[in-house]
């Protein structure tokens, strides 16, 4: 998974991908170059007493140290670009393959694990691909010029290789074993410390008033205790590796030392060889072993790799077909033929069998007990949720045929829970940046928010319009949060308004008021939504009466209750018998 994340982004950059091979070669041959020059120092400057020569070596050691720095600079460069390259691009896939999620799939995936896909897994891929073009291009060149280099020394002693790099290889192998299935589970637990920090900073408000403090605590101390768990193990195998690691360099090189200096002493080897042929060890030994520590990284690499191919290749479970009907002209007739929502191993149908129409500039209310699928129905007119049987047709086409993008822009939606982006009250109401919010702009925002019941406390915050809204709108009341996600629906202009109990934090004046101006839209605007007081749908042109996913009842106010049971006990639990009219 990791190679095709990189081999799908790659094609766009592999010019810089040939400058970091070129300037590797290069700092390779310099480093390999430097010990033969320094040889020679030794041997034929110093024990030569050749002062010449050793100023002669030494500038050209200078120059193939310059060149072995710009090219390790070039080759950091170029590599770091383009693993931060590849890491955006995931990262903007990721985000975008999110947006397309229904509910169910979100709720499959956990907003935590996603999060920490789109921060943690990608940092860790972006890591790895640096590392790789910084060591996997270097260490394959440093090793093999490494052993002729040195083999071109002095060939017998080179048997010394036979000995140390499989010793390390064994040493790193079984470490590995160890590590790798440790690092899923890091991952996994990374996942669980983000929930539980989420839930705690979403709910703070309900933990303090129900006194949850203590059990919160104790949740997040057990996710918290189990990261630190297998950290610590995988904390303790490098610990355990690096001093491994250095106990067969230095080995080696008491191995090198001693049978040099036989070497040396029977004049088969001078002195400058030896110091040479010691530092193409550590040169071979070194490229083994950054080889050795990628292939530690990769394994948590690749698990991060997969999470995020996971999301990637999740395809959206509502999405627009590949060949979409030409769309409708406004003004929009909805129309539900036969309409059911199941899933698989359910002990029913969410909703079942709807047959109703709602025609332009309509207003249709909906009502039913709790749990009766009254927000599941404003998702399927949405389309945030197909239906298992039956269609729902837009001006006689079926909605699923439709470019969803389109639909989505034809339509506006007040949420059950009112969720208000960060920003200013412009910028949230107009969902636009702050650059682009012009005067037109202010002044349509004003019209939306006095037609919302929102002017007159927003008129009174320092800054007006341009006042601070914090992410989720969490310095503001639940009325008015309310208040300001109905005039952000009211701004689009939409020709359907989707509200979902929009007076529920409103006191009866300010409903009685919002919903005048609701009925007074220019336009055939059709407007549905969820309510539960009677007072707030009982003016409705039509109202819609759902009991257990079934529609019970279909009408005006008075006709429900002439004819339907269930809207006649949601009246009596409502209202008094002198309300009753």
């Amino acid at each position: 998974m990791l190679f095709k994340l990189w081999r799908e982004h790659m094609p766009r950059r592999w010019i810089f991908l040939v400058i970091v091979i070129i300037a590797q070669v290069v700092q390779c041959l310099a480093s390999l170059w430097l010990p033969t020059l320094n040889a020679d120092i030794i041997n034929d400057g110093i024990v030569g007493e050749n002062l010449t020569l050793i100023w002669k070596l030494g500038g050209i050691m200078l120059v193939a140290t310059v060149i072995q720095t710009l090219g390790m600079v070039v080759s950091a460069y170029f590599s770091g670009r383009i693993a931060m390259w590849i890491g955006r691009d995931v990262r903007q896939k990721v985000y975008d393959q999110v947006l397309t999620f229904s509910s169910s799939q979100m709720h499959r995936f956990g907003s935590a694990s996603l999060i920490t896909r789109a921060t943690n897994d990608i940092n860790q891929v972006q890591s790895v691909i640096l590392m790789t073009f910084i060591i996997m291009i270097q260490a394959p060149i440093m090793g093999v010029g490494a052993v002729i280099m040195a083999v071109s020394l002095d060939a017998p002693l080179s048997l010394l290789f036979l000995v140390a790099v499989p010793v390390l290889l064994v040493v790193v192998g079984i470490l590995m074993h160890f590590m790798s299935p440790l690092f899923k589970v890091q991952q996994e637990r990374i996942d669980a410390v983000a929930a539980r920090i989420r839930e705690a900073l979403s709910g703070v408000r309900i933990v303090r008033a129900f006194g949850r403090k203590t059990f919160m605590n104790e949740r997040f101390d057990t996710a918290n205790r189990d990261l630190r768990d297998v950290a610590l193990r995988l904390g303790n195998l490098f610990a355990l590796m690096i001093p491994a690691v250095q106990l067969i360099v230095m080995l080696s090189s008491i191995g090198v030392i001693w049978f040099g200096a036989g070497r040396y002493s029977s004049g088969q080897m001078e002195i400058g060889d030896i110091v040479a042929f010691l530092t193409y060890l550590m040169q071979l030994l070194g490229a083994v072993m950054m080889a050795s520590f990628m292939f530690v990284m990769v394994p948590r690499a690749e698990v991060c790799a997969k999470r995020l191919t996971e999301v990637i290749s999740t395809p959206p479970e509502i999405s627009t077909p590949r060949t979409p009907a030409a769309f409708p002209a406004e003004p929009f007739t909805l129309a539900f033929e036969g309409v059911s929502v199941g899933f698989a191993g359910a002990s029913r149908s969410l909703l079942q069998d709807l047959n109703f129409r709602i025609e332009p500039g309509q207003s249709t209310a909906i009502i039913g007990s709790t749990g009766s699928g009254k927000t599941s129905l404003l998702r399927l007119m949405m389309r945030s949720l197909d239906p298992t049987a039956g269609q729902i047709t837009v001006n006689g086409v079926d909605l699923r045929d439709l470019d969803l993008h389109q639909w989505h822009r034809h339509i506006a939606y007040v949420p059950q829970n009112s969720y208000l982006f960060s920003g200013t009250i412009a910028s949230t109401v107009s969902g636009l940046e702050p650059t682009q919010i012009t005067d037109e702009v202010r002044e349509k925002v004003w019209v939306a928010l006095r037609r919302a019941q929102a002017g007159d406390f927003v008129s009174a915050l320092d800054g007006g319009l341009d006042a601070e809204v914090s992410a989720g709108g969490k310095n503001f009341s639940g009325g008015q949060r309310q208040r300001l996600s109905v005039a952000r629906a009211l701004f689009r202009g939409s020709a359907l308004v989707f509200l979902d109990d929009p007076f529920s934090a409103l006191d009866f004046a300010t409903e009685a008021r919002l919903r005048g101006e609701l009925k007074s839209l220019e336009g055939p605007v059709s407007l549905i939504f969820v309510a539960q007081r009677i007072a707030s749908v009982r003016h409705a042109d039509q109202i819609i009466v759902l009991d257990e996913g079934r529609m019970v009842g279909l009408g005006t106010h008075e006709q429900l209750l002439a004819d339907c049971g269930a809207y006649q006990e949601i009246v009596e639990s409502q209202l008094s018998l002198e309300e009753v009219p």
